[in-house]
């Protein structure tokens, strides 16, 4: 995970103990940026919750946002809609790869 996400790694779980926001607001997604020495318009966004995860990384204007759709559900009605959808998340690296 390093060689692709780099060695900062943000748990959302965590980051709200510490008085701070939670997906989908873009303070996190700002966080991960600021560590990640990036924009927002150069960070992508991978996760499994439409909600959190794909919502928020649309709120923070991120250049694009992956679902793991693991399941293979079907993109719920009025959801917010992924940059892209993978089944596995050995998928990701190629899409990645787009942006580097």
């Amino acid at each position: 995970a390093e060689r692709l996400f780099g060695k900062d790694i943000l748990v959302g779980g965590e980051e709200v103990l510490k008085g701070e926001q939670e997906k989908p607001h873009p303070s996190i997604f700002a966080k991960a940026c600021k560590l990640a020495g990036c924009t927002f318009e150069e960070a992508v966004h991978v996760g499994d919750s439409l909600k959190s995860d794909i919502q928020g990384g649309i709120n923070a204007k991120l250049a694009a946002t992956i679902w793991i759709n693991a399941p293979g559900k079907e993109l719920p009605p009025n959801s917010p809609k992924p940059t892209y959808t993978v089944a596995k998340v050995t998928e990701i690296e190629e899409i990645v790869n787009k942006f580097v």
